[in-house]
């Protein structure tokens, strides 16, 4: 069961085309979203804090029509918290925080640590040590390797490189090479040109960030590879592929049915 992540103030707010914005805000008026709705349970309901956001659906219901967590009967779910990119700061150190912290009842209690309310997310991951080692963005990669292609799989590993700074680059490449190289794996029978196929695909995701590979312990291209071969030169006409900005403001449209922030509430920091 995917559960939604939304920063204070900032749930999504469905529509259609045709709808009046009046009609949509009277429509949207006093719903809850997941989040929001595990903060109340676990205010009013002690028992209910003993759970993380990711198994709340083992032992409550998730209620579409009324927007509200159920208790009773019901068949255990998996959760699994929605993906967030680390480019997406506030949100993304909050995905964190949901994920080994019990019983919050507010974003408050999310940002508190021993009677200290910091500024930002951030500044609570840090005082709380979650990271300082690599282990949540090898849990991250695993979850995302679930779900993801290998060529977006890579570029969220060059994202972590460079705004997450993992002590060992070597280990998380070594951890999660299976999953970084498993399409070439398919087309290449040769190690070595799987591997570079997939660090020349990781080199375009670093260049086009103003990086290096040698800026990283990462693992050298061979000196004889080709780079006018099939394989390379796909890698590069895909990259620079020109996508209007018109499809990817479409790529957020799902069967006639948009999202956008909600006009009745005011945005906050990003790395809040």
């Amino acid at each position: 069961m995917a559960l939604q992540i939304q920063l204070l103030n900032q749930q999504l707010v469905r529509f259609k085309d045709g709808d009046r914005m009046e009609d949509i805000v009277n429509r949207e008026k006093g719903k809850n979203s997941m989040l929001m709705t595990f903060f109340k349970n676990n205010k009013a309901d002690s028992n209910a804090r003993k759970y993380l956001y990711k198994d709340f659906p083992k032992h409550f219901t998730w209620n579409r029509s009324n927007h509200c967590w159920r208790t009773g009967k019901h068949k255990p779910m998996i959760g699994r918290l929605v993906y967030v990119n680390p480019t997406e700061g506030g949100r993304y150190y909050l995905r964190l925080l949901l994920c080994h912290i019990t019983g919050p009842t507010c974003f408050e209690d999310l940002y508190t640590s021993n009677g200290v309310l910091h500024s930002t997310f951030r500044k609570e991951t840090l005082e709380r040590g979650l990271i300082e080692t690599d282990d949540n963005l090898s849990q991250y990669l695993v979850e995302a390797s679930l779900f993801q292609f290998p060529g977006a799989l890579r570029r969220l590993y060059v994202t972590m490189l460079i705004f997450c700074e993992p002590g060992n680059v070597r280990k998380l490449w070594d951890d999660h090479y299976s999953s970084l190289s498993e399409d070439n794996r398919k087309h290449y029978g040769c190690a070595e040109r799987e591997q570079n196929m997939v660090l020349i695909n990781i080199i375009v995701f670093l260049e086009s960030m103003s990086k290096k590979l040698s800026d990283y312990d990462l693992p050298n291209v061979s000196t004889h590879i080709d780079l006018q071969s099939r394989g390379y030169r796909e890698v590069q006409e895909e990259y620079f592929i020109n996508v209007e900005y018109e499809d990817l403001c479409n790529s957020r449209i799902l069967s006639g049915i948009k999202t956008v922030d909600s006009p009745m509430i005011t945005g906050t920091s990003d790395d809040r």
